[in-house]
């Protein structure tokens, strides 16, 4: 039974983040700066999408990891894959107008933050 619950947290925790990462750039970026594009967007709005990706992949992070409860490092492992096979997947693809080099830039910010939220709460665990 407790591997059950630990494997859940495991999935609950990179799903978690994932879904919180998505919910934040879709409210900010889409919402409140109607879209960024590496083509049409003003560099304010392009420096605004990019900041806040970063922040909401450091909190992703953080809360995804703080979800899955342990190995904090692993679990950012398991995050930053799937934004890299997002990422991967938009450029194979060619989905939407943004270059290539923006779209993998802009998925390396997403893996960094999450990669430094997971590092917070790795450091914060431990020195609890």
């Amino acid at each position: 039974m407790q591997s059950i619950r630990m494997a859940l947290r495991s999935i609950g925790g990179v799903v978690g983040a994932y879904l919180i990462l998505s919910l934040i750039m879709v409210v900010v970026v889409e919402l409140a700066l109607g879209g960024a594009s590496f083509r049409e967007s003003t560099v304010t709005v392009l420096a605004v999408a990019g900041l806040s990706g970063i922040l909401a992949a450091v909190l992703a992070g953080y809360v995804g990891t703080s979800i899955a409860g342990r190995a904090p490092r692993w679990h950012a492992l398991a995050m930053i894959a799937v934004i890299a096979f997002d990422t991967t997947w938009i450029v194979v693809r060619g989905v939407g107008s943004d270059p290539a080099w923006f779209t993998i830039a802009s998925g390396s910010a997403l893996c960094a933050g999450l990669a430094a939220g997971a590092e917070l709460r790795a450091r914060r665990r431990f020195s609890s």
